[in-house]
């Protein structure tokens, strides 16, 4: 089994999170409690007339402004805003690819299918020029803002500001994300699951799939009915339910880590013997720059993967028994670089000769 450290977006989402918050953790009692000054939390949505934020519009925003004080949401009054606009971008009867859909209704799947909106609807709305000085009061330059799939919402939010001459600017870890907060703390194993066309059972992170599996996808009105996803305030609510979730959920980790931390002997990091360097063309952009070593004596491989920018291992277990800074710092002056980016360059076979190979004598 292949194992890599956390990606960009999970380093940057437990950032976030321990920039939020802080843990009191007692590892005798097995206790964890958040800690945090009061702080805004928006949780926001958007449907859209398609999804190419340069090119297509915003036909609704929704969000609800949340007080966080401990690690516990708790909704401010009159802190709602649920907004249709009237956008000429906007096909109700614009396609979209899903063969479930098709197999089940016998038509393709539309965007009216999707989010429930209308071109009437729309067409007795306000225009994005009238009701954006709506949106910039509640939003502000840099507020905390909170999405499921953050980069989407957020990517529509900078165009629309762009064309009012403003910017939205809340920097990555002002932009929690309880998609990837998901993906980081639920392995695949644990994840909820769907069946593909092929048969095959895949995880699945969908919003209303996770708030499926932690029971907090009822109705706001009736929780004895489900609430109906991609309308977009519903969409909010169910992503400030996964939040709280998430947020005591990511504690709990970090109790784990200290338990584990507080009952595991410190693991020796030994020091690797660098041999040679290759490069791995790999397909679709998946380059990897291969640093072959030896390790207490056996073989090992370690990889720094190109296009995701972190370093990983090809068999489990060797990179927490090595030192990687030392390893590292190796690969690079064999290289003859010293930094990430220009050994990310490299093309040709490396090999170690004698002479490099003394500093491990």
């Amino acid at each position: 089994m292949k194992k890599t450290f956390p990606n960009e977006s999970a380093r940057t989402q437990r950032q976030a999170m321990n920039d939020i918050f802080s843990f009191d953790i007692d590892t005798a009692a097995k206790t964890v409690n958040v800690k945090n000054d009061p702080i805004e939390i928006i949780v926001f949505d958007t449907e859209t007339s398609g999804l190419d934020n340069d090119k297509d519009r915003v036909v609704q925003i929704s969000a609800i402004k949340f007080e966080c004080k401990d690690g516990r949401l708790t909704e401010k009054e009159n802190g709602r805003l649920d907004l249709f606009i009237n956008q000429p971008e906007y096909d109700e009867n614009k396609i979209i690819k899903d063969p479930a859909f098709e197999k089940e209704n016998g038509r393709p799947k539309t965007f009216k299918d999707l989010t429930g909106i209308s071109n009437e609807q729309l067409s007795k709305c306000p225009t994005e020029e009238e009701i954006f000085p709506t949106i910039y009061a509640y939003f502000g330059d840099d507020p905390l803002i909170c999405a499921h799939n953050t980069p989407f919402d957020y990517g529509f939010m900078v165009s629309m500001y762009v064309r009012h001459g403003k910017n939205f600017l809340p920097k990555p870890t002002r932009r929690l994300d309880t998609l990837a907060i998901a993906r980081d703390l639920i392995s695949k194993e644990d994840a909820p699951k769907v069946v593909n066309d092929e048969g095959k059972e895949r995880a699945t992170y969908t919003l209303g799939a996770l708030t499926g599996m932690y029971g907090i996808d009822y109705a706001e009105d009736d929780s004895s009915k489900k609430l109906g996803f991609h309308n977009s305030m519903n969409d909010v609510i169910a992503c400030g339910r996964l939040l709280q979730v998430l947020i005591h959920e990511y504690a709990n980790r970090e109790l784990e880590e200290k338990i584990t931390e507080a009952t595991t002997p410190p693991v020796v990091k030994e020091r690797a013997i660098v041999r040679d360097i290759s490069f791995w063309e790999g397909y679709r952009g998946f380059s990897r720059i291969y640093v072959n070593a030896t390790v207490r004596g056996a073989a090992a491989a370690f990889f720094y993967d190109i296009r995701g920018k972190k370093w990983g291992e090809r068999d489990e277990g060797t990179m927490v028994a090595t030192d990687m800074e030392m390893l590292i710092k190796d690969a690079f002056e064999l290289a003859k670089v010293d930094n990430e980016a220009d050994f990310a360059k490299i093309k040709e076979a490396i090999k170690a000769d004698e002479a490099f190979l003394e500093r491990y004598k």
